[in-house]
This record gives structure tokens, sequence and C-alpha cells, in this order.
């Protein structure tokens, strides 16, 4: 209809300049019979005001919003009394009084604005800038004039004068991206509107007039002696004091930020956008992209806004300093997830270093959609192959000999593990927990060929990896490529005692009428966790990875920082090319990535690099948890056992409790005694099958007795 209307308007100017005056009588009674049939006839087009999609954490916070103008709606009622008589005051006197159009107000404004020597007061009323919002563009030229005039006549008809300064607040621009008193009042102060103060309230009054030429973040001194223009023209009009308005002019410019905020968890946003596409491509009814960056949905997500500040100042204080490559994108860089073992919700994603500069997702595997990234995990992927071994029934007293050896390779050369550093063996029995303390790889591969890689692979895939896996020794060194979101997903599964979730970040999105119009957890595959490891291997492996926070292990250096009960794993990939920590406590399980977009050596180790980024993300998102550590679950038999063999210890072993599925226990005890002979020597005696219980009579009077090892 509008465009109509704007083509019998050209025709009638084009009429107009051929035939001059001997016809301008009939056409202006034509015209004028239009103008009626349509005010009286014609009913109002429906209008097109983009509203943003407002992007809400778990609680309910904004994360940020999605859109192609940046506007949030609020109700006249919810903004204060001063903005709005305020703002009539500058751009409508007659507002109250006219019924669309306002001549008188025209020639007023402009003698107003030349004797200021600057704009004060605007030409257009307030309707004809609402026809302007809601159906127009910003062109000007004769014929949008025009037909902006007939539609103000209409939109008086149509609504309130409440309604139409309601529509207008909501929807003329305020400069850096912001539409609507509301956006504009969280992008230049950082609170909602019906928390603004005087001199706030006439700072973003004033902007209306020239948004980007008195911007306070870009013009600073112009905005402030815009908002002091105002401040006046309001005491001189009866809106505010004299006094009020004295007082706010004394008020320094007090803005929330130097410029406008970046959103919070930016990388997380697009994540769900892509999420979005996937669902739509499945079949999925959701808005199509266009419309979701004008239709004023509120996309509920599983992000906790607190935790993903939290991520974000880890990653900035704790990375190391970068240069950037011959793209301009600073190296290294870093992925981060952080999960709810419970359920898989998302709490945290950071997918690089700053979304201005890249916004390659390196926190998840790169899809038919979305981009992101995959890398081998190194040591990081150890946990896996453990699990199994437990699963086999190896106890973790149970010991593999770290020196050289050698394994068949399709290569045709055998494939020979070596420990990272200068010391390539031990050369020395470890326990599966000396192994994890240390991050040994030859006890590594040595566990992995005893059970098979297939075995492990599996296991890797029933704790949550997707990536494809080799299925050779290497893989127990995390020599395939995975995503930092699998590794978090994969080691809750340890968190959550045995139970594999499923990464969820969509929880639901709602239409601008609050109706619920996608709900992933009520698709048929179901979102319910599932048993992936016996419960008492996961108990086990949680015990096990503490270990590397004890002393001597590869990651006591991050108690300084983090010191709740918590299994982790550090992971350096061969020549230094990637930087891993993985961890979790039951409440959060947390997967960081260090290295370069393209793989080169990098200043340090999983340990050093990815681990303080972890360590320091942790503390801050467990504030205001409960301390707790991993439950036991029935079916775990805590045992003393001889400190060095393993077995049951008999009178003179130095002792250490260990943890045993029930049936995995030791059933022989340490068969040999030492004790000293009278002239000094060392004797050894054998042990001549005791029972639980029972003492040789000379070992209760023989002192400095020790134990030899098997």
């Amino acid at each position: 209809m509008l465009g109509r209307l704007q083509a019998l308007a050209r025709r009638l100017g084009r009429v107009l300049l051929a035939r001059g005056p001997l016809i301008l009588v009939g056409t202006g009674t034509l015209f004028l019979v239009l103008m009626v049939a349509f005010l009286y006839f014609v009913p109002l087009p429906p209008p097109v005001v983009p509203v943003a999609t407002r992007v809400l954490d778990r609680n309910g916070e904004l994360v940020g919003s999605l859109f192609s103008q940046n506007r949030i709606p609020v109700p006249l009622s919810q903004m204060p009394e001063t903005l709005k008589q305020g703002f009539v005051a500058l751009e409508d006197e007659r507002f109250y009084e006219h019924h669309g159009l306002d001549p008188i107000g025209i020639i007023r404004a402009a003698v107003r604005n030349v004797r200021a020597g600057e704009i004060v007061e605007g030409g257009s009323t307030i309707t004809q800038q609402v026809a302007r919002i809601l159906y127009l563009t910003q062109e000007v030229t004769f014929t949008r004039k025009i037909v902006e005039a007939l539609l103000a006549l209409k939109l008086e008809r149509a609504f309130t004068k409440q309604e139409l300064l309601e529509l207008y607040l909501n929807g003329l621009y305020l400069g850096s991206g912001t539409f609507g008193v509301e956006v504009a009042a969280q992008t230049y102060f950082g609170k909602s509107v019906g928390e603004l103060d005087l001199p706030e309230t006439a700072m973003i009054a004033g902007l209306a007039a020239n948004p980007e030429g008195f911007s306070p973040f870009n013009r600073p001194e112009r905005a402030l002696s815009r908002r002091n223009l105002v401040l006046d023209f309001w005491a001189e009009k009866g809106v505010i004091t004299a006094e009020a308005a004295a007082r706010a002019k004394e008020e320094p410019v007090a803005l929330a930020t130097v410029g406008p905020p970046e959103q919070v968890g930016r990388y997380f946003m697009d994540y769900i956008v892509t999420l979005i596409k996937e669902a739509q491509a499945q079949g999925a009814r959701l808005p199509s992209l266009g419309d979701l960056y004008v239709g004023g949905y509120r996309i509920y997500t599983t992000l906790d806004v607190r935790m993903q500040r939290a991520a974000d100042e880890a990653v900035d204080k704790w990375m190391p300093a970068g240069e950037k490559n011959a793209a301009g994108v600073t190296q290294p860089q870093v992925g981060l997830v952080a999960m709810d073992p419970a359920n898989g919700y998302i709490l945290a994603m950071v997918g690089g270093r700053s979304f201005a500069e890249t916004q390659l997702n390196r926190a998840v595997p790169p899809g038919e959609i979305g981009d992101g990234m995959r890398r081998q995990p190194g040591s990081a992927f150890k946990p896996f192959l453990y699990a199994a071994v437990l699963d086999s029934g190896f106890p973790l007293i149970s010991e593999q000999v770290c020196e050289p050896v050698e394994f068949p390779s399709g290569s045709g050369r055998p494939y020979v593990p070596t420990d990272y550093g200068s010391r390539q063996y031990h050369y020395a029995a470890l326990t599966i927990r000396e192994a994890v303390r240390i991050s040994d790889n030859v006890v590594a591969v040595k566990w992995a060929a005893r059970i098979g890689a297939q075995k492990e692979k599996q296991f890797a895939q029933r704790m949550g990896i997707d990536s494809p896996l080799t299925n050779d020794l290497s893989l127990a060194l995390g020599s395939s490529e995975v995503s930092v979101l699998e590794m978090a997903r994969a080691y809750s599964t340890m968190a959550n005692g045995g139970f594999r979730v499923q990464p969820q970040a969509l929880l639901r999105v709602e239409d601008r009428f609050g109706r619920v119009i996608y709900d992933p957890g009520r698709a048929p595959r179901g979102l319910a966790p599932e048993r992936a490891l016996d419960e008492r291997v996961a108990f086990l492996m949680n015990e096990l990875l503490k270990e590397p926070f004890k002393s001597g292990g590869t990651a006591a250096h991050l108690l300084r920082f983090f010191s709740r009960p918590a299994g982790g794993k550090t992971g350096t990939t061969d020549s230094q090319h990637d930087a891993w920590f993985v961890g979790y406590t039951p409440q959060i399980s947390c997967a960081v990535w260090v290295g370069n977009d393209q793989p080169s050596p990098l200043p340090g180790y999983g340990g050093t690099l990815a681990g303080p980024v972890w360590a320091n993300f942790m503390a801050a998102a467990h504030e205001g948890l409960r301390v707790v550590d991993f439950p036991e679950p029935a079916g775990i038999v805590r045992l003393e056992v001889c400190a060095e063999t393993g077995l049951l210890p008999n009178p003179t072993c130095p002792r250490v409790e260990e943890l045993f599925i029930e049936g995995t226990e030791p059933r022989q005890r340490h068969r040999q005694f030492h004790i000293p002979a009278p002239d000094g020597d060392r004797t050894s005696l054998p042990d001549p099958g005791l029972t639980t219980g029972e003492l040789p009579e000379y070992v209760e009077h023989w002192e400095g007795v020790e134990e030899a090892s098997d």
C-alpha cells in the first residue's frame, strides 16, 4: 500500500511540473479526495519494527542481544517522568495539541535553532517521527515527506498520545548502535532507563538531534555542552527547576565504559546461533536467521554469566603475552569450556582471546554449519586409558616398569615410547597412581598394550569423545585430535559417577509474547544422562586424578590457586604444540587448551600455560558453592597394603591405605622379612605363611625391621 501511495505522489509531482497552474486546482482536489480515502478507509499497514532478540543465561540474566537494530522496548510507565516531559519539550512542544502535523511548531523550531546557532528543537512532530520509525526509511525526499505526513495523520487516529510517545521513545536512534531509551541507558550508563538520574536523562535526550555528533563516547566535550544546553532549556520550559538544572550541570559525566560495552560470552552467543541453524536443518520449527535478529525472541541458555566473566578474566590475566600473526590474530590462542557434570549444561565458553579479533571458536569441534577446531590432547587423554585398565580388573596398586621397550608398528619401524624432558626412562616399577602423578608415558603405552588399544578407544568414546580416533598404541598419549568441548564432557563422566551427559547450551526459545516455540529437551532422542562407566571405576578415577595435585605431581603448583577436592590432568603434545589442562570437581568440569592456530612450539607446558587459566577460573567459579568431595559408592574396599608390593602387609611392612573394587583386593601377604642379625648383618627370613592377625614371636622384639621388594 505504501509503495502505491509513494508512486502516486511521484506521478502527481511530475504532472504539476509538466502542466503548471492550469491543472493545479483539479490535481489538488483529486489528491485531497485520495488523502481522505486513505485516512478514513485504508487500514494502516502492519508496522515493521525490528526488536532485538535477547539471549538469557540459566538464571534469567542477560547474556547479550541479537539484532539488526539494537532495540529493547519498555513500557512508558517504567521511564522517568522527566525523560518523557523532556523529550516532548525538546522535540514536539505542541505534541498534546496537534493532530499529527504542526506548522506552527515547524516555524517556531526554525527560529529557535537559528537563534541558538545549533539544533535545540526538532521540526518534525513526534507522530511524524513515529511514522518514520514504523514504516519509512531515513531518506529525505519530497515524496517521503508527503507519505510521512499522511501516515502521521492516520497514526493519530489509530493510537493515543501515550501510545505514540511510547513507540517514539522505544524506537528513535540514539547513537552507538542503540535504538530506544532503554538500550541507550544500558549502553552509556550501564543501567536501565528507570534508574537514570537527571544529568543522565538530559544527556540521552540531547542525543536525539544528532546521535553521533553528540556521542559521549566519541565527542565527550560536545556531549557535555549539549547536556547542559538541554538542562537549561528544560528549566526555561518548566520541566525542571532552575536550581535542579544548576545542580545537574555541576555533575561530571560518569559513563559505564569508555566505549560501547562488549557483550559477555560472544563465542557462546555465536555457538547458540550455530545450534539454531543446525536445528533448523534438522527440521525444527524455529525462526529464520533473518527473523531471529528482528523478532524480539527470548533465547534461554545454560550459560552462567558470573562464571563466563570468571572465564574471561582468567584468560585475560593468565594467558601469556602474545604477538599477532600475519593475519593480525594474537598468538597463542585459547579455548575453554566449563560444564555442569550432572546435566551437561555449558556454564562458560571461551573460543579465543578476542571475538573482535577472531571469530573462530576454538572450544568446539568443526561442523557442517559452524567453524571449530580439534587438536591433540597429549597426556590429557590418559584417563580414558586408565579407566579401561581399572575396568579390566587391575587395581591402582598395579605396576609397570618404566624402561626402554619396543612395539611393532605398521610403518615397519618399531614404536618406542619415551618420557618427556631430559629423562626418557625412570627405570623403576611405577604403580598406576605413581604413573599418573608424574604423567609417565612409557607406563601408559605398556598398559595400552596390555589391555589393547581398541578397548581404550571404546572407553574414550563411551565417556564422550565423538571425534575419529586412531586404533594404535599412540592413542594412549593423545595422538588423535579432539575438541575442548569433548574433553570437558568426557571428564564430566567421571565427575558424575560414570554417567555420560549430553552437552546442552540451548534450553528453549520463546517468541516476544512468551510462547515457547522450541524446546530441545522434548526432542525424541532425549538428553538424560547414560551410564558409561561402572560407578566404582568412576570413583577410583576420581581418586586417581587427585594424584597430579599432590607433591611431585604435574599440577601440584596449582594448589596455590585452587585447593578444593578435584581431579585433573595435564597434557602437552610433541614439540610443545598444544598445552592442555582438564579437570573437575563434583560441580564443574572444565577443559582448557592453549596453542597457536598454526601448530608451533609454545613457551611452556600444559601445567604452566593451561593450568593457571584452569585453576583461576575454577577458584572464581566455585565461589559461593559448597565444598564437596566425590561420593564413595558401595563396592569399594579400603585396605592397608604393603607400600612397596601392594600385597597384604606383613608385620614389618610400611603400610599405606589403598582403594580397591571389591573382588580385586590382594589375597596374598608379602612373604619376606629383613631383620638385623646380632653381628649387624641383615638376614632374610622367609615368611612361613602367616594368616591375618598372626605375628612371629621374634618380630615383636626386634627393632629396625624393613621389608624387601619382591
